[in-house]
């Protein structure tokens, strides 16, 4: 039984022994992973975090705003008039920005801020600067004066940024026509938003039929009766009438594209594209017209414009009566409201209303800007709608 006994103690001591060494080198293997994902990690911050913040701040702003806005890198296209005279251009600018986290005072920052900037308050400056981000904008596309300001200042954690900004070398002379951009220079309103892919993809000017010294003698005019008859605002085009282009365009009030934002609605209206107005007299032609091509072209028809006509609640009188029976050319010439509208009864309502539909009086006029109006159709279009047209 001994020798039997000492042989299971020393099996036992051996295996003991084993157990001991295998847990040795887990600890030994496992202390090496530990030490590997340490370094893994401590990589990864480095990378992610500190080197994100340490490297250049130009570099990293321009990852940011590439991200956030998408910006190209190639400036927005230019556009000039039919001689070639630039009406908006893009340059390069310099816009200052700020890391809070590398201001020591802020209050003090935002004090020799408020005196290079005054139009941007010491509250809203210290919020800023008070704020728990790494970036933020202080203020977009300042001139030379106030960079070197800026420098002059010497706080750290105020850095400067190379953008680019819309500008109309003409100002508000072709505000309306142009349109305008935002910040980031996407267009907004006018040809600026119509030709938004073309100025955005091609370095080739886009070439207007404008002459900006017709635009300039008719917003001369245009303003001058506007003052003369205290106009709420007035509107002018001047065509050529042999194709159709458009070689001045002004509304009035107008206002200065590179403050569209800040700017009332009522001066940003475009008045000769947007703007709907009754036609008046002028309406007449297409009613003669209309009964030229529809029912007779003879001359000698004749109309009874002796009385007022009365169609319900209306009644259609002449301003200046001839009270007489009138030829046709007589009605036109007088400007005859009561010939006209009999002309129109002649035609016959559905027939006026398509010859209006097929010269596209009814329609949107077809123009090269996202801001245009509809004419006002009556709906339902009855008789007497026939009669006042």
């Amino acid at each position: 039984m001994k020798p039997t006994l000492r042989r299971k103690v020393y099996m036992t001591g051996s295996r003991s022994g084993a157990l001991d060494m295998a847990r040795g080198r887990l600890v030994i293997i496992s202390a090496v992973f530990v030490i590997l994902y340490i370094v893994l990690m401590v990589r990864a911050f480095d990378l992610s975090v500190l080197q994100g913040y340490l490297q250049n701040p130009e570099e990293r702003l321009a990852r940011q705003e590439k991200r956030a806005t998408g910006l190209q890198t190639t400036l927005r296209g230019d556009i000039v008039d039919r001689n070639g005279v630039i009406l908006a251009r893009t340059i390069k600018t310099t816009s200052l920005y700020a890391d809070p986290k590398m201001i020591s005072s802020a209050e003090e920052a935002a004090r020799g801020l408020h005196k290079v900037f005054p139009d941007l308050t010491y509250g809203d400056l210290l919020q800023k600067l008070q704020s728990d981000g790494r970036f933020v904008w202080v203020k977009r596309n300042i001139t030379p004066e106030d960079h070197y300001k800026i420098l002059q200042l010497g706080y750290p954690g105020l850095n400067f940024k190379t953008e680019t900004r819309r500008v109309y070398p003409h100002g508000n002379l072709a505000a309306h026509l142009l349109g305008y951009t935002n910040v980031d220079g996407k267009g907004l309103a006018g040809l600026e938003n119509s030709f938004e892919s073309y100025l955005q993809t091609t370095n080739t000017p886009l070439r207007l039929t404008v002459d900006t010294r017709i635009q300039h003698v008719l917003r001369k005019s245009l303003g001058a009766a506007v003052s003369k008859h205290q106009a709420i605002g007035g509107a002018g085009i001047v065509m050529d009438v042999t194709n159709g282009e458009v070689i001045a365009a002004v509304s009035m009030p107008d206002f200065d594209p590179h403050k569209a934002g800040s700017e009332k609605d009522d001066k940003k209206f475009n008045r000769y594209s947007l703007g709907v107005y009754e036609p008046g007299s002028t309406f007449k032609i297409f009613s003669t017209a209309a009964l030229l091509e529809i029912v007779s072209n003879s001359l000698s028809q004749t109309f009874d414009a002796r009385n007022p006509i009365e169609v319900g609640r209306f009644t259609i009188n002449d301003y200046h009566a001839e009270k007489r029976i009138l030829s046709l050319p007589e009605v036109f010439m007088h400007s005859s409201n009561i010939g006209s509208a009999l002309m129109g009864e002649k035609v016959g309502t559905e027939r006026l209303k398509s010859f209006y539909k097929d010269l596209g009086l009814l329609d949107a006029g077809e123009a090269e800007l996202p801001e245009k109006g509809r004419p006002l159709v009556p709906d339902p279009w009855r008789d007497v709608n026939t009669l006042t047209a």
